[in-house]
């Protein structure tokens, strides 16, 4: 076991789905910092500021205004000191050309999203087991 703090952060406009994970990760053994941004906007803001660490791990959903989570994908994976941060890619569509375009823009996984407790309890125990590689 790791004494690290992971820092993960939730991109998503969906304040439910935020809700959900933040629950979710409350039951983990790795100790987790659960941070979300409404916005890509508010995202790169994170980022661009200083006072931030940058995220371990960045839970991003694919359907959001103004710019869409490839889009996202894209300009963070073309900025070198954001490239090497992960990213799982979320939807509501299991899509498989969505899973390949998330996986050739750089991201880490691409995971649907959560239909019930159950399901999120099986998800979080993944991104848990994930963190712990990286560790």
């Amino acid at each position: 076991m790791t004494d690290r703090k992971f820092i993960v952060l939730m991109v998503d406009d969906d304040k439910d789905d935020i809700f959900a994970i933040r629950r979710g990760f409350q039951n983990v053994t790795v100790d987790v910092d659960f941070q979300a941004v409404p916005s890509p906007a508010a995202l790169f803001d994170h980022l661009n500021d200083s006072n931030h660490a940058h995220p371990d791990l960045i839970l991003l959903d694919v359907n959001m205004p103004r710019m869409n989570g490839f889009e996202v994908l894209e300009r963070l994976k073309s900025k070198e000191e954001w490239a090497g941060i992960s990213v799982i890619v979320l939807s509501t569509s299991a899509n498989e050309s969505d899973r390949m375009k998330a996986k050739q823009l750089g991201a880490t996984d691409f995971e649907t999203k959560f239909s019930s407790m159950a399901v999120l309890e099986k998800w979080v125990q993944r991104v848990e087991n994930f963190l712990k590689i990286q560790s």
